[in-house]
């Protein structure tokens, strides 16, 4: 397919030379990018959208720089509603991006249509205590793929790093929140590690990082200036706090081959479905919600290579782009599908994993800790990356593939 490229890598790139007559608008002569994906349909499908993207967008930079230079400009712009005095130093590629957005939003208010041509609105404020709701609404398309729990799980940490930052600085208007604001928050949460509280180093981090994203994207929104109040404060982790926060727990090859190959454990489980998903999980890495998504369409058993199909659907999205990909199916996995073929009947993740991590905690068979690791259905997904990790630098980023993670390199 044209603009459509392969590289050996498996990945799909997209490439555009563009028009000499804007060339010196767009400023650059090739659209050169990486499609993130391996699947030669949605490749095309994306090629095909930024084909016309680029179509519009070209079309519409020849018209408007010629615009500019016409003195009917500012007077054809009043007659659509919008004050022109904004616009006049504004450079052509950064006005068609605007037109090209009120052309998709065209009912906006004309107080609106101003703002998005450079107009500044008067930003109405809200205390910190309205953080995580003001957020909510910025990011409502990205959130709304998620399930009431999903949610919860997303929220509920965010609103109590919220909550105790205002403990410390009050609740405060949120967009005046400043340095010695982040600095006082620092010292309380360093204070609390160093006092033996349940708080860990790695947790302060994270909290300060919610506060931080959160309020860089309500600076962005409002385009007010990004303060980045937090910068540089997060807390320098040495290999004995790493431990101590991580814990990251993974089942030894020899516990596999014990506990779920020759079923010592799995086959203790009451539901088949269970029994088939750690079986699954085991050799494909794959997280639950991603096993638990999967449905007929998406489990491919009569192709050379049997896999399966991680897409976005009406059953739940993905994680990332990283996560868009497909598995090969061996071993316990390729059992556990023929027996499921249809999917695991739209099991709900959280409910799977609750029920499966209380039957191996009360089994008595989960491994001992022996730095402080948490042992759980996750662990199979650390064994898994450990296992194919272990193949050698040559196959690293086929492993990162299968296990859907970024890979930059």
């Amino acid at each position: 397919m044209k603009n459509l490229i392969q590289r050996e890598n498996g990945y799909y790139y997209y490439r555009k030379s563009v028009p000499k007559s804007i060339q010196s608008l767009v400023g650059k002569k090739i659209i050169f990018q990486s499609l993130g994906t391996k699947d030669a349909e949605e490749a095309a499908l994306l090629v095909s959208n930024l084909n016309q993207k680029y179509k519009n967008e070209w079309e519409a930079l020849v018209t408007i720089s010629r615009l500019k230079d016409n003195k009917d400009f500012s007077a054809a712009l009043n007659r659509l509603g919008f004050d022109s005095k904004n616009i006049e130093d504004m450079a052509a590629d950064d006005l068609i991006a605007r037109i090209v957005y009120l052309s998709n939003n065209q009912n906006l208010p004309s107080d609106k249509k101003n703002m998005v041509l450079g107009e500044k609105p008067d930003i109405e404020t809200f205390p910190l205590s309205q953080l995580v709701g003001e957020v909510m609404k910025i990011d409502k398309s990205e959130l709304s793929s998620k399930t009431k729990t999903e949610l919860k799980k997303w929220s509920n940490p965010r609103y109590k790093a919220v909550d105790d930052f205002i403990a410390v600085v009050g609740d405060k208007d949120a967009l005046k929140i400043t340095r010695n604001d982040a600095l006082a928050f620092r010292t309380v949460l360093e204070d609390m590690v160093l006092a033996g509280s349940s708080l860990q180093y790695g947790t302060a981090n994270k909290y300060m990082t919610y506060i931080s994203v959160m309020l860089k994207k309500v600076e962005i929104f409002l385009n007010e200036p990004q303060k980045e109040i937090f910068k540089g404060l997060s807390f320098k982790l040495s290999k004995t706090n790493k431990l101590a926060t991580e814990k990251r727990g993974s089942f030894s090859k020899e516990w596999i081959q014990q506990y779920i190959v020759n079923g010592e454990w799995v086959d203790r489980l009451r539901r088949k479905e269970h029994k088939a998903l750690v079986m699954a999980m085991t050799d494909t890495g794959a997280r639950v919600k991603e096993l638990c998504q999967l449905t007929e369409k998406d489990i491919i058993l009569n192709d050379e290579i049997p896999h399966i199909k991680i897409r976005p659907s009406d059953e739940g999205g993905v994680k990332n782009t990283a996560s868009i990909r497909d598995i090969p199916l061996v071993g316990l996995a390729l059992r556990a599908f023929k027996k499921f073929p249809s999917g695991f009947g739209g099991l709900d993740a959280n409910s799977v994993s609750t029920a499966i991590n209380k039957n191996l905690r009360e089994s008595g068979m989960k491994p001992g800790s022996v730095e402080g690791e948490v042992y759980n259905l996750y662990s199979l997904r650390h064994s898994m990356t450990d296992r194919l990790r272990a193949v050698g630098p040559d196959y690293f980023q086929l492993a990162e593939s299968i296990l859907g993670h970024d890979f930059v390199g």
